[in-house]
């Protein structure tokens, strides 16, 4: 991987919150993590692609699914030979692997506003761990999926990634 720095510090996403995220937190890399951007890019603005979707008949968990679903590729592409999908939270793992979980939502309402993201947890020496943009590293469980007023609805996709 040529663009990410791995991270060293266990101390780094607590000194420097505003230049990580559950992403960069996840993978152990420094960089803000954008895990979406080619998914992005393809559909192009995507909160008209949600609206689209929405008035195409699909459902906010439907459309959560499909975002997900389209940004693995990017996710895989990203960290080429460090990270892997498996099946599920049971799945077999080698000894120098973390499990990272990923979910996502789109949502869209009545007054014509939609809204979309992505949020990374990792499984992380026997503890679930997340960051939520910004904040600071916590303890979380792997059933709940929610972030202030926003749930992350998508199923969850699993990944095995190397730890640094």
């Amino acid at each position: 991987m040529e663009y990410y720095t791995h991270n060293s510090d266990p101390e780094y996403y607590d000194t420097h919150r505003s230049s990580a995220n559950c992403g960069s937190y996840a993978f152990n890399i420094k960089e803000w993590y954008d895990a979406d951007s080619g998914f992005c890019d393809d559909v192009g603005d995507i909160f008209d692609w949600v609206k689209e979707m929405v008035y195409e008949g699909y459902s906010d968990e439907e459309i959560s699914d499909i975002y997900a679903e389209g940004i693995i590729p990017k996710i895989l592409n990203d960290f080429d030979g460090e990270i892997r999908e498996v099946r599920n939270e049971s799945s077999s793992l080698e000894p120098d692997e973390e499990l990272v979980a990923l979910r996502t939502f789109c949502y869209y309402d009545d007054d014509g506003w939609s809204d979309f993201d992505f949020h990374f947890k990792v499984l992380r020496d026997g503890c679930w761990m997340e960051k939520c943009g910004n904040g600071e590293v916590r303890f979380c469980t792997l059933d709940d999926w929610a972030n202030g007023s926003l749930s992350y609805i998508s199923k969850t996709i699993f990944f095995a990634h190397k730890a640094a």
